[in-house]
């Protein structure tokens, strides 16, 4: 039971920092830091107090 909970812990952080913390100025390694520090749950807060990145825009080709 207590490897399902490692399971859960760390896909949970990978989530956050992967879909959350990519889209956000704390950004992928932050993210990640402190979901492993406290808990994923408390993580998705830091990373929503973050602002969003503006999209970039790439140039258009010719």
């Amino acid at each position: 039971m207590n490897i399902i909970a490692w399971i859960l812990y760390g896909l949970g952080t990978y989530l956050v920092a992967e879909y959350l913390g990519k889209q956000r100025k704390i950004g992928y390694g932050q993210s990640l830091f402190w979901c492993l520090l406290l808990t994923p749950m408390l993580g998705v807060w830091i990373v929503l107090i973050s602002p969003r990145i503006k999209e970039y825009v790439a140039p258009m080709e010719l």
